[in-house]
């Protein structure tokens, strides 16, 4: 008679603002080039010079500035993004030599730096952006695009953590969630302050890829983990669930439907987390028996107390919802569920409390078949409500309905 009682679809709330897309940043100044109409021979021919004067020993900070400046140039010459991550690494790594060797009063020179890197990054930016803004026949090379657009950026400013999120965004719609990973995972080394939405967007993606224990440590980093913050709660919660950790999921249920109380899926959740809570005590008082504990040596009233939680909740559900025949289908299972629950246990017991377990199968299995008889008169051809009416019918001794109910299947 065991069954696994039907566990809540995945939650869809944590992850809602990784669909939405960013809107073009904006960069007023933009450089004024004397290389723009050098072709990329020239630039190199420049260059090639420039690195002969620092072999030589002139590795002056207007060098590795003017270096820098070339460099730019030359990533923009490139079609193809990906043609360009290289030059923009270098470009970094260049311009970061020339802010060391210059001196503290020379600011406005290293104040220039950093705007043409801004100009820069921005370029690569807005061009992601544009990609993942146009209409939803995006293709998978699109995907890629715009991911390589983002990589730039954040070569070019590694702190910019928008253009992380950006770049795991294209990845995640492409289907590479394991990419989309790593990018984040990136930001959270090269950023100072990581922004907690990329943050949670990490912790989705462990849940999403099945790792819901780095799921659940990511999301206990998130600075704003509080009662006011519903996506983390919700997404913990889902993620505990995962993890099999459901007393910790049970807590968190219940602070968001404080929040929420008229959300169904958060309590019909609840209802299931119980359950899966006092199961997992069930569990434990067998193994105790097994080893030669007596029935109240063990914690079966707490688990007994979880299992009619679970049932008053449900039966809160079905007051407030009594059209919907999906509620009233997990409450079915959950009593006969709660039925095996308590078969388990009847081998270890002595005479007089395999009485009480034997009321609590019967009970059980009575208020299961109200239930599965509405569902099968609306849904005849619901097999395992059949098959689950049968059992109900055979233990409790019913065989004219019993035959009846396997007839059905």
């Amino acid at each position: 008679m065991s069954h696994l009682i039907t566990r809540i679809a995945s939650f869809v709330l944590a992850f809602g603002f990784f669909i939405s897309c960013s809107t073009l940043l904006s960069n007023k100044e933009k450089p004024k080039k004397s290389t723009d109409n050098l072709s990329q021979t020239q630039i190199q021919k420049r260059l090639d010079t420039l690195d002969q004067q620092i072999a030589s020993g002139k590795d002056t900070p207007n060098i590795f500035y003017q270096k820098g400046l070339l460099l730019a140039r030359l990533a923009q010459k490139k079609k193809a993004p990906s043609d360009r991550t290289s030059i923009y690494r270098n470009v970094f790594e260049t311009f970061k030599k020339a802010e060391a060797l210059y001196p503290d009063s020379t600011e406005k020179k290293t104040e220039k730096i950093q705007q043409l890197l801004k100009v820069s990054w921005s370029n690569e930016h807005n061009q992601g952006v544009q990609i993942l803004q146009k209409d939803s026949t995006l293709s998978s090379s699109d995907y890629q695009t715009a991911a390589a657009h983002f990589k730039n950026a954040t070569i070019i400013i590694p702190d910019s953590s928008i253009s992380y999120k950006m770049e795991a965004q294209a990845y995640y719609k492409d289907q590479q969630m394991d990419k989309a990973i790593t990018v984040l995972e990136e930001a959270r080394n090269n950023v100072r302050d990581v922004p907690d939405k990329l943050l949670e967007q990490l912790a989705f993606l462990y849940s999403e890829t099945k790792q819901p224990r780095k799921a659940i440590t990511i999301y206990k980093q998130i600075e704003t983990a509080s009662k006011q913050n519903l996506n983390m709660i919700h997404g913990l919660a889902n993620a505990y669930i995962a993890a099999e950790e459901h007393q910790q999921a049970v807590g968190l249920l219940e602070m968001l439907i404080k929040k929420e109380p008229g959300n169904v899926i958060y309590q019909q959740t609840l209802a299931t987390e119980l359950y899966s809570v006092a199961s997992q005590q069930m569990d434990t008082v067998t193994a105790k028996l097994r080893n030669g504990s007596n029935l109240k040596e063990t914690n079966f009233e707490t688990a007994d107390s979880l299992l009619s939680k679970a049932e008053q909740q449900f039966k809160q559900l079905v007051k407030e919802n009594p059209e919907d025949l999906d509620i009233k289908r997990s409450f079915a299972t959950f009593y006969q569920n709660s039925a095996s629950e308590y078969q388990q246990l009847l081998p270890r017991v002595n005479k007089n409390q395999k009485t009480i377990i034997e009321e609590q199968i019967t009970q059980s299995l009575s208020s299961s078949i109200p239930l599965l008889e509405e569902l099968v008169k609306k849904k005849n051809s619901e097999k395992s409500a059949w098959e689950e009416l049968y059992q109900a019918y055979t233990y409790l001794g019913m065989k004219e309905k019993a035959a009846n109910a396997k007839s059905k299947f």
